[in-house]
């Protein structure tokens, strides 16, 4: 992977935005934006950045080999969704990721690094 880990991670989560993952606010977010473009008579491809399915994928397969937990606490990190035990929980404006992980933000935030430096480590 000769990209970034900055940029696989913006790819994947464009790739996981089309497969419904994300909360609905993005997927409207984004189609306003489209919308505004076409009114501005600007191309969606101007607006709409491309994903990149083999790098979505391959990175894909690095999240999987997470732990469970720090897989959890990845996904929540950076999707506002993730499952917790039997339940998958999404991130709300009256939450935060760290209470909904049952975990302080010192110790949600810790772990949350410590699953992108694994998959930085996998990525070399």
């Amino acid at each position: 992977m000769a990209q970034s880990f900055d940029w696989h991670l913006e790819n994947w989560i464009r790739w996981c935005r089309g497969r419904g993952w994300l909360p609905a606010g993005y997927v409207s977010q984004l189609g306003v934006m489209t919308k505004q473009a076409k009114q501005e008579s600007i191309s969606a491809t101007d607006v709409v950045t491309p994903v990149f399915e083999e790098s979505a994928l391959s990175f894909n397969e690095l999240i999987m080999m997470l732990p469970r937990r720090h897989m959890s606490i990845f996904l929540l990190n950076h999707l506002d969704k993730g499952v917790l035990g039997q339940m998958i929980v999404y991130k709300r404006e009256a939450n935060s990721k760290f209470a909904l992980a049952g975990m302080t933000k010192t110790t949600f935030y810790r772990r949350a690094a410590e699953a992108d430096s694994m998959i930085k480590r996998w990525m070399e």
